[in-house]
C-alpha cells in the first residue's frame, strides 16, 4: 500500500497540499483528476522523493519513507516526455535501472529483452530510442519503470501527447502490466476520459484539497457541486444543478418544442445545442437515425427526477 497521511505543502503563498490523505492498495490504480496548478504533480513528486512535504508522512507498506532518498524508494515513474536516455539503445534504456542496482550486464539484458517481447518491441532492442515513434518510446518508458518491480508506480499524464487510437491501446497495455505486478499505482491527469478508462477510483483535487472521490459511475451520477461536474465533463451544468442526458427525452406527445441552435454530426451521434424556455441552452446527444438540422423544432421533455441538484 502507498499512503499519504495528512500531508501539507506550500510554495510561497500557494497551497498545493492541504492536509491531504490518500491510501492506494496493492493492485489498485487511483486517478487524481484536477486542473493545472491544483497540486496533482506535487503529490506524486512527494511520493517519489523529489519534493519534501512541509509536514505529514509518506508510507509504503506502513514504512515511513518521507525522508528516504529518492533512489532508495524503488518507486517507478512515468512522465509525459518519457525521459529516455538518447546515448543508450532501447534495451539499455530498459535495463538502466537494473544496472544502477548492481545487476550484471548479461542478466539485465536478458530481463530487458523479455520485457521488450512482452510489449512487442523485441526486434527493436538494438535501435536508438531517437528512431522510435511516440508510442514505441512510451512502451519503453513503461517497461523501464516496471522492470525493477517497483513498490509503487506513479504516472504523470504519460499519455497526453499521443493520438487517440494509440492512447487507448497503450492505456490498456499499462493496465495489463499493472495487474500482473499488483503494485499500487497513481495517475494524475486533467482528462476525465483518461481517468474513467483507467482508474479503479478517482479523486478530484482543487487547490490542494480533495473535493470528491469514488468510481466513475458514482461521480457521474452525483457530482458534489458544479465545479466537480464541469471537471468531469458533464453536460448542462449550472451553478445550481446538472441535467444529465438521461433526463432529456424525445417526446412527441408531451414534449416542449425547442429550437435547435446548432448541430454537429459525429461518428456516434448528433451533438445538438437547444434553447429551452426554462433551462436555457442545453446540449443533447441524439442518435443518428434522427436526422436533425439547425433551426429545427424538437419535442423535448426534461425529467425532473433525473436532475441532479447541488446542495
Amino acid at each position: 500500500m502507498l499512503s499519504w497521511q495528512q500531508v501539507n505543502k506550500q510554495f510561497g503563498r500557494k497551497v498545493v497540499a492541504a492536509d491531504l490523505s490518500l491510501h492506494v492498495a496493492d493492485g489498485e490504480l487511483v486517478a487524481v483528476l484536477g486542473e493545472s496548478g491544483s497540486g496533482k504533480s506535487t503529490l506524486l513528486n512527494m511520493a517519489a522523493g523529489l519534493v519534501q512535504p512541509d509536514n505529514g508522512q509518506i508510507l509504503i507498506d506502513e514504512a515511513d519513507i518521507t525522508f528516504l532518498p529518492a533512489e532508495q524508494r524503488r518507486i517507478g515513474l512515468m512522465f509525459q516526455d518519457y525521459a529516455l536516455l538518447p546515448h543508450l539503445n532501447v534495451w539499455q534504456n530498459v535495463a538502466f535501472g537494473l544496472r544502477m542496482h548492481g545487476v550484471s550486464k548479461a542478466q539485465a539484458k536478458q530481463q530487458a529483452q523479455e520485457f521488450l517481447a512482452e510489449v512487442g518491441l523485441a526486434d527493436m532492442a538494438m535501435q536508438s530510442v531517437e528512431l522510435l515513434s511516440g508510442g514505441e518510446q512510451q512502451r519503453v518508458a513503461l517497461i523501464r519503470a516496471l522492470i525493477l518491480q517497483p513498490r509503487a508506480l506513479l504516472l504523470d499524464e504519460p499519455f497526453s501527447a499521443l493520438d487517440t487510437t494509440l492512447r487507448g491501446s497503450l492505456q490498456q497495455l499499462t493496465l495489463r502490466l499493472l495487474r500482473q505486478q499488483q503494485c499500487p499505482a497513481v495517475l494524475v491527469t486533467h482528462s476525465p476520459q483518461e481517468a474513467f478508462a483507467l482508474a479503479d477510483r478517482i479523486c478530484l483535487l482543487r487547490q490542494g484539497r480533495w473535493v470528491q472521490e469514488g468510481n466513475a459511475a458514482t461521480l457521474l451520477a452525483q457530482p458534489t457541486d458544479a465545479w466537480a461536474a464541469r471537471l468531469l465533463g458533464c453536460d448542462n451544468v449550472t451553478d445550481h444543478c446538472y441535467i444529465p442526458q438521461q433526463a432529456l427525452c424525445y417526446d412527441l406527445e408531451n414534449g416542449v418544442q425547442v429550437q435547435v441552435t446548432d448541430v454537429c454530426l459525429t461518428a456516434r451521434a448528433y451533438d445538438v445545442q437547444l434553447l429551452h424556455p426554462q433551462y436555457g441552452l442545453l446540449r443533447w446527444w441524439l442518435p443518428l437515425h434522427r436526422t436533425v438540422n439547425r433551426g429545427d423544432q424538437l419535442p423535448l421533455t426534461v425529467l425532473q427526477d433525473q436532475i441532479v441538484f447541488f446542495h
